[in-house]
C-alpha cells in the first residue's frame, strides 16, 4: 500500500499522511479480518491441534504488523513530500510553521514505526515466534528509524521553537538514549502548553515510573489527572502499585488489587471488552 493518489498541495499531502497514520491506532481485528486466507497454508504445516492454534496466531500477528507498517510507510511518504514542498533556507515565518508541522508529523510516524518493530522484537510480545523471526535482523534498522525521528523533531524545533508537540515528540524519541534531555524536552513542552498537551505529562510519568522514581511519578500523574484522563496514566498508576507490592510484602495483596483496578480503568477508557465487570 502506498500514497498512489495524486496530491498537488501541501494540505492534501498532510491530510493523506494523517489518514494513513491513523492505521497504527486501529484495533487488531481491522487487520486480520481476511486472515482466513492464510489458514489453509498454515494448517498444512501443523502437526497437532496446539500447533494449529500457535501457527494461526503467528499469522495473525504477522499480518497485523506488516499491514500497520505499510500504512505508516505510506504516511511517511506523504509527510516527506509535504515537507519538501515547503522547506526553504529563506522561508518566511508562515512557511517555517508549515515546515515544522510536517516535520513533527514525520517524526511521529517514524516513532510509531520504531515502536511497532520494537514490540515485535521484544520478549513476550511475539518476538520469539517463527513468523516474526524475519524482523530480528532489523535492530540496526530500528536504531536508524529512531535517529531519523529525532532529526525530524529537531528540524521542526529549529523552524518553530515554540511548537510544544515537537518538543514532546523529541522527548519520546530520545528518552531511551538520553533521559535527561527527554525530561528537558517534556518540561519545555509543558512550559509552552501547560493545559493542551497531556502527552507531555503522560510521557514524563512513564519515564519516572520506568526509572522507579515513584514519588515524582505519582506527582506527575496527579498533575495529568487535572488535565485529562488517559489510559496510559492509569497504566502508570498500575505499574507504581506493582512496584510498591514488590517493595513491601505487607502491602502485596492491597497493592496488587489497586494495580488491577488501575489497569481495568485503562481498559475502560479504551472501551475494551476485558474491562467489563
Amino acid at each position: 500500500m502506498g500514497a498512489s493518489m495524486r496530491c498537488d498541495s501541501y494540505s492534501e499531502l498532510k491530510l493523506l499522511g494523517d489518514l494513513y497514520s491513523v492505521g497504527e491506532a486501529l484495533p487488531s481485528y481491522v487487520f486480520v479480518e481476511d486472515v482466513s486466507e492464510f489458514s489453509n497454508e498454515c494448517m498444512g504445516h501443523c502437526t497437532s491441534d496446539d500447533d494449529d492454534d500457535d501457527e494461526y496466531q503467528e499469522h495473525i500477528i504477522t499480518v497485523e504488523i506488516k499491514r500497520k507498517l505499510r500504512l505508516l510507510q505510506a504516511a511517511k511518504v506523504a509527510y516527506s513530500k509535504a515537507l519538501e514542498m515547503v522547506r526553504s533556507e529563506n522561508a518566511i515565518d508562515e512557511e517555517k510553521n508549515l515546515t515544522a508541522a510536517a516535520a513533527t508529523d514525520l517524526g511521529c510516524v517514524l516513532l510509531a514505526q520504531a515502536r511497532i518493530i520494537s514490540l515485535a522484537l521484544a520478549d513476550g510480545s511475539g518476538g520469539e515466534t517463527s513468523s516474526i523471526s524475519g524482523l530480528k535482523d532489523q535492530h540496526g534498522h530500528l536504531l536508524n528509524i529512531i535517529e531519523e525521528s529525532i532529526n525530524s523533531f529537531m528540524f521542526a524545533i529549529e523552524n518553530n521553537p515554540v511548537d510544544s508537540s515537537a518538543w514532546c515528540g523529541l522527548g519520546c524519541a530520545i528518552v531511551a538514549i538520553d533521559p535527561l534531555k527527554a525530561q528537558h524536552s517534556f518540561a519545555r513542552a509543558l512550559q509552552l502548553d501547560k493545559i493542551g498537551i497531556a502527552e507531555a505529562w503522560t510521557n514524563m510519568g512513564v519515564m519516572f515510573t520506568h526509572y522507579d522514581f515513584r514519588s515524582i511519578a505519582s506527582e506527575v500523574l496527579d498533575s495529568l489527572t487535572q488535565v485529562e484522563d488517559t489510559p496510559l496514566m492509569w497504566i502508570c498508576r498500575g505499574l507504581l502499585f506493582e512496584s510498591a507490592a514488590l517493595k513491601c510484602s505487607d502491602l502485596l495483596e492491597a497493592s496488587l488489587l489497586k494495580a488491577a483496578d488501575a489497569y481495568r480503568a485503562a481498559l475502560q477508557l479504551f472501551q475494551h471488552p476485558s474491562a467489563l465487570l
